[in-house]
């Protein structure tokens, strides 16, 4: 009977038989996560990822019946805190702040002051124009950003994007859209600076937004699907709206005015709202509804004949909307309205492309799914149509000669963003971060409140003054408490997710009940490992690592590559590349270079590199020498005629400065590989964060290259399993008393 079915979560796949992420990686889901993994079945998560989940199954079962028990692996660097390990959960707990403390307060105060005159003229547009830059930069930018750095890699098939894109792109939107929307209410005038500042950041933010989006569709070109396409188009979208919003400013600051153009203001809060937000929003639902919501396969041509029609019509529409403010003439004010009922058209395809609304093609659902998710997600769509009527009714009565009033423009872009966007980002978010996480929603009885409460909200904020040119007293009374239920829907939504991704213990979410994977001898296992077990708990059983079932490929990244096995690197530089020897290098080169590359930098051919890196990984996994064993120290001798006696003996000569005993009879060391000219070592320290720690792997670095043809030394210091003193030899404990 098999080990691993498709009802195993990936996390407790990864937990028992930690060694099997490679296999993960191989069958295009790299970056799964390790122990740190989603809490989905493997069958389900194999569907949602395009993978053959029989071809991956197989494999995990083949290599679990290879090991004898989990093997020592860490996916991330041990202690580092959640949001550093998935940069997902900062972006999603700032936006949520950033929206209740900041962007809708500002809201309502706005619709407060509109109507008893406690801010007027200039002062009151600029808290109206910081408002809505606070909505989409601080809210929606960031919510999207943090969502897409985590999933887009995942749907696609690569390694999860380098921590300091994710974190350099957080702090220049987050601290950019601070700066500007804080400074922009101000009348002082040398606060100015701030405000071309904070917008310059965010323009440098959505550049690297953009690269991590079309670096990761490139190196998936091979794997190309309509999602795609979505994607691409809202990343577009984006940088549209920052550059816009770029040159509003500078013109601003130009004229000395803290207002940006009434005209080019309007056609980029459009262009964020339908080009940004609603494309990223339509894209992956494409990608995850039919799995989440059991719905039928969607009609891609037409929603690609409906993208094709918004990628023409949305920035023509805002070109026109913006330019009356350099030249009114008729023909840019009727192709602006062809556009927009262009636009209008494409939508209502596109949901009718969905099938949203149509019978499901299954009600059983993943356990994962929330309650009333379906609900959740029509109704999101629901404000999509009304986001269409509205703009289309607005469009035909500017064609019949009348106007767009103010409010009415804002109720229509209310719509497209509070209405759909982020209607549909709740639900969204309730469904995947405790499966991303692995922790509970603290409050699952708040989530149908906290969503009908965005749901009233909106249609409080909108229906007032959404077909009316001259609001009443009455009118932003009700747009306040609808900004307000807003507030109040949005705090529960934001303290959820920040409880669900920071805190708790590691353990299935309370709508999520753990299943019982079989064992191999057919008794129900208990999937929640809090940590798999030390491997070095005792001197005289040592681990021994086997090598994985994966296969090394071409466009796996050298970095990839590395976490298989240390005898990655020693392969590589004994084919020549040099600068891998140096660790910073290392760090910065692996990321990016796939083994093909390095191939090619190498005169050798990929063929040739996989097959030798997939023999030494084999022999590696052949285990230790009984001398070494007998010592706890795994190590590995591959094509080196350095013997093991004299690796241990080389170690031997090196004492820990708190006590007075050698590095081997303490039981400091974990692991030794050896290959010509090169050596990788693993071990601890007696206590986490000792002062010495640099003296202590100098020495071993000395100790190892005495030895003749070692000529560079690896020495990883790590804290999991920490050091305790029953690893000691009986002479080290005869040495000091014990």
């Amino acid at each position: 009977m098999p080990v691993i079915t498709r009802e195993s979560t990936v996390r407790e796949t990864l937990a028992r038989y930690p060694g099997a992420e490679p296999i993960f990686d191989r069958h295009g889901l790299a970056g799964c996560g390790g122990p740190e993994g989603p809490l989905e079945p493997i069958g389900f998560f194999a569907a949602i990822h395009h993978a053959d989940a029989d071809d991956l199954l197989r494999d995990l079962n083949a290599y679990a019946a290879s090991v004898d028990g989990p093997a020592p692996h860490a996916h991330a660097p041990a202690g580092l805190p959640p949001g550093v390990a998935q940069p997902y959960r900062l972006f999603l707990a700032t936006a949520a702040l950033i929206a209740v403390v900041a962007g809708i307060s500002s809201g309502i105060a706005a619709a407060i002051t509109g109507h008893w005159g406690g801010l007027v003229g200039e002062s009151w547009l600029a808290l109206v124009q910081a408002h809505g830059h606070l909505q989409v930069w601080g809210f929606l930018a960031l919510f999207i950003m943090g969502m897409a750095f985590h999933i887009l890699p995942r749907f696609k098939g690569q390694a999860p994007a380098p921590a300091w894109l994710a974190f350099s792109t957080y702090g220049l939107v987050a601290g950019g859209a601070s700066a500007y929307a804080s400074v922009q209410p101000h009348a002082d005038g040398s606060l100015r600076p701030l405000f071309v500042a904070g917008s310059a950041a965010e323009v440098a933010g959505v550049a690297l937004f953009c690269w991590f989006v079309g670096t990761t569709m490139w190196r998936a070109r091979a794997k190309r699907e309509p999602f795609d396409a979505f994607i691409v188009a809202g990343a577009a979208a984006l940088a549209g709206v920052a550059a816009m919003n770029f040159a509003l400013v500078i013109e601003a600051a130009a004229d000395r005015a803290r207002l940006l153009s009434a005209a080019g203001d309007q056609a980029m809060l459009m262009l964020a709202a339908q080009g940004f937000a609603a494309l990223f929003v339509l894209g992956v639902s494409l990608r995850v509804l039919p799995f989440f919501a059991g719905l039928r396969p969607p009609h891609t041509r037409a929603l690609l004949v409906a993208l094709a029609a918004l990628a023409v019509a949305l920035p023509l529409r805002a070109a026109m909307t913006w330019w009356p403010a350099f030249d009114a003439n008729g023909w840019s004010v009727d192709v602006g309205h062809a556009a927009a009922l262009a636009a209008v058209v494409a939508f209502a395809a596109a949901v009718v492309a969905l099938r949203v609304f149509e019978p499901q093609e299954t009600t059983e659902l993943p356990e994962a799914t929330p309650p009333l998710f379906l609900a959740m997600v029509r109704a999101a769509y629901a404000w999509l149509i009304v986001a269409v009527a509205l703009d289309a009714y607005w469009q035909l009565r500017e064609i019949d000669g009348g106007f767009t009033p103010m409010y009415a423009g804002g109720a229509v872009r209310h719509a497209y963003m509070v209405g759909f966007a982020t209607s549909m980002l709740l639900p969204m978010a309730y469904r995947t971060v405790p499966v991303f996480s692995g922790r509970a929603l603290p409050w699952p009885r708040l989530i149908s409140a906290s969503f009908l409460a965005v749901l009233a909200g909106a249609a409080l904020r909108i229906a007032p003054v959404a077909l009316t040119a001259n609001p009443v007293a009455l009118d932003f009374k009700l747009m306040a408490a609808g900004g307000t239920l807003l507030l109040a829907g949005l705090a529960i939504f934001g303290a959820q997710v920040f409880v669900s991704a920071y805190a708790g213990a590691k353990a299935a979410p309370a709508n999520v009940p753990a299943p019982e994977p079989a064992s191999a001898d057919g008794e129900a296992a208990s999937p929640w490992v809090e940590e798999p077990a030390s491997v070095w708990a005792e001197p005289d059983a040592p681990a021994a690592e086997h090598a994985p079932a994966a296969k090394f490929y071409a466009g796996m990244t050298v970095a990839e590559a590395l976490q298989v096995s240390p005898m990655v690197l020693q392969v590589l530089l004994d084919f020549g590349f040099g600068p891998l020897a140096d660790p910073q290098m290392r760090e910065r080169m692996a990321k990016t270079v796939t083994l093909a590359q390095a191939a090619g930098f190498l005169s050798a051919t990929p063929e040739t590199l996989i097959e030798t890196l997939n023999a030494a990984v084999r022999e590696a996994g052949a285990g230790a020498p009984a001398s070494a064993a007998a010592a706890g120290v795994l190590v590995r001798r591959i094509e080196t005629d350095i013997t093991e006696e004299q690796a241990m003996d080389a170690l031997r000569g090196v004492v820990d400065p708190e006590i007075p005993v050698n590095i081997i009879d303490l039981g400091l060391v974990y692991e030794v590989a050896l290959r010509e000219g090169y050596a990788h070592v693993i071990m601890t320290l007696t206590s986490p964060g000792c002062p010495m720690a640099d003296a202590v792997e100098e020495d071993v670095r000395k100790a190892l290259t005495s030895l003749p043809g070692i000529e560079a030394v690896d020495v990883d210091i790590v804290n999991e399993p920490a050091w305790t003193p029953q690893r000691m030899s009986p002479a080290a404990r005869a040495a000091v008393g014990m």
